[in-house]
């Protein structure tokens, strides 16, 4: 009697080994894609940082050194009417 409930116990659970290894290989694929998106994001970021350093503002662009610059006098204010 203890024989048959330890075979009927031992049929209970059974592991899918192929199937594990199916939802391993999609998870991991899964995975990489986003490693690679984001690897690819962060350099992106990173180059666009350095050329922006190396070339400077474009012609119409402010940077902080140029903050102030106007095409009239510093301390003048000009007022309509």
């Amino acid at each position: 009697m203890e024989e048959d409930k330890t075979k009927l116990l031992l049929n209970v659970f059974k592991i899918d080994d192929e199937r594990i290894q199916d939802c391993a290989g999609t998870a991991l694929s899964a995975l990489k894609h986003i490693l690679r998106g984001s690897a690819e994001n962060t350099l992106n970021a990173v180059f666009d940082a350095e050329a922006e350093l190396f070339a400077g503002p474009d012609r119409c662009e402010r940077s902080e050194a140029r903050r102030d610059t106007r095409a009239r006098s510093p301390g003048r204010h000009h007022r309509a009417g």
